[in-house]
Parts: C-alpha cells; structure tokens; sequence
C-alpha cells in the first residue's frame, strides 16, 4: 500500500533539503512528540545510515520501531526505511524546486506486511485508504511548515 502528499512551500529547495535531513533536529521533534529514542546512531556526514531504535504507543501496545536512512540524494531527498512487527517500508521524500524562493515537497509511504498477523493490522488502514491519506497529507504539510519555521 502507498501513501501520498505533495504541498508547495514558500521556502528554497536548499533550505528545505537542509532542514530535512538534520538528524539532530529530527530526533528532538521525535522526543517532542513522546517517542521514546531508545537509540539513535549518526551515520555518514551526509545523513546516509543515521539509526534510530524508537519506542511507540498504539493504541495502547508497545512497539518498537526500527528506522534509518537508507538513501540521500543531495540537493533532491532522501528515503527513510522501518520495520516494526512484521510491517516494514520506506518513506521517501522529494524536493523540488518550484522558483527561486519555493519548492515542492513530496511525500511517498510505502507500507507492506510480513506475515498474518501484520496483515491483519494493515485490513483496516486498506479500506479506509482515501480517508488516511488525507488525513495524513494534512499532518505531513503541518509538520513540514513547522519543520520550515512557516
């Protein structure tokens, strides 16, 4: 399953790619929101293998979730891949310059799962895509105007 969300921003396509793969910055947002970091290692200078090891409650249960950089294609983006309980995919994110003093931000969920149990996780989320993707797209554009200073 995919998700999807592309927004203009009034902001260079530098500046975002730079704000979006601060790491650093990342990982107190994930703090700021109550995600417990149980481990977070930097990778390349670039960003390219930063691990994180996170704590999340849904809906009640724990779970730990494994994220890291896979790819950073400078100046254009980057791709996120995790794994939680048989769930797994990546989140890729594309900048591209839309002026001198914009650009557009894309964002591509992809979500799959691994055995019966993930699946079954995954039903409810399937039939209710169009509504999750909106709802998505409208707390993807509101954590990238903050991430932004918008």
């Amino acid at each position: 399953m995919k998700l999807h969300s592309r927004e203009t921003y009034p902001v260079p396509a530098a500046r975002a790619f730079a704000v979006m793969t601060d790491m650093e910055a990342f990982t107190g947002i994930l703090r700021a929101h109550g995600v417990e970091v149980a481990e977070f290692k930097p990778g390349w200078p670039d960003g390219s293998e930063t691990r994180w090891k996170l704590g999340v409650g849904v809906k009640g249960i724990h779970r730990t979730v494994h994220l890291h950089v896979s790819q950073v294609r400078p100046g254009e983006g980057l791709t996120k891949a995790y794994e939680s309980d048989g769930i797994h995919g990546e989140l890729r994110i594309d900048i591209v310059p839309a002026g001198p003093e914009s650009c557009v931000i894309g964002y591509e969920i992809s979500v799959e799962a691994r055995g019966l149990a993930a699946r079954l996780m995954l039903q409810p989320l399937r039939v209710a895509h169009k509504a999750m993707e909106q709802k998505l797209h409208g707390r993807l554009v509101a954590f990238t105007r903050s991430r932004l200073g918008l």
